[in-house]
């Protein structure tokens, strides 16, 4: 199987944990992990940290533009995000159900304590979780911008003050009206 970073070299198996095998391209560092292997090593009763030292721990990142392609299979692999605060994706093929972790992809995983939560973070369930705290980030940034950050906690408390109220219908009827009292 060749690397879907490099593209020409040759993973060599490897555990990358205690009992996770994985295919490990030598020039990159990726790992290429299999559903089997995965399932397999989630078996494994205690999950203890890697006998060797993760030595890409610190590197960064990893940005790519292309897509790559599934060593396994040879389809396309789609990038799912991880969380909404992290840079980090992880390539799975959607055919094989394998997984490209870049160098430092694991270790992150292990520090985020996603390690174990890997086929979830597949799910549309996470994916959509992701999704909505994003947009929810994003718009909380539009209405401080828009109100300034003070006016806009006072008016959210103010909303959450009127909506728990019995009578928040008829609250919201005074607020819109522009003259309520007719004067």
């Amino acid at each position: 199987m060749k690397c879907p970073a490099c593209t020409n070299t040759e993973l060599e198996f490897r555990d990358i944990d205690v009992g996770l095998g994985a295919g490990v391209c030598s020039n990159c560092k990726g790992r290429w992990v299999s559903l089997e292997s995965y399932h397999a090593w989630l078996e494994f009763a205690d999950h203890r940290p890697a006998t060797e030292v993760e030595e890409n721990m610190t590197e960064p990142v990893t940005k790519y533009d292309k897509a790559r392609i599934c060593p396994r299979c040879r389809r396309i692999l789609t990038k799912y995000k991880i969380a909404v605060e992290s840079p980090l994706k992880i390539d799975r093929c959607s055919n094989c159900a394998g997984a490209w972790l870049d160098a430092a992809d694991w270790a992150a995983l292990k520090s985020m304590k996603f390690h174990a939560a890997l086929d979830r973070i597949f799910t549309d369930h996470w994916q959509n979780s992701i999704s909505r705290e994003e947009t929810r980030q994003t718009l909380t940034a539009i209405y401080k911008r828009k109100f300034g950050p003070e006016n806009f906690e006072r008016v959210r408390e103010f909303k959450k003050w009127v909506f728990d109220q019995e009578n928040h219908e008829e609250l919201l009827s005074y607020i819109r009206d522009r003259n309520p009292l007719q004067l």
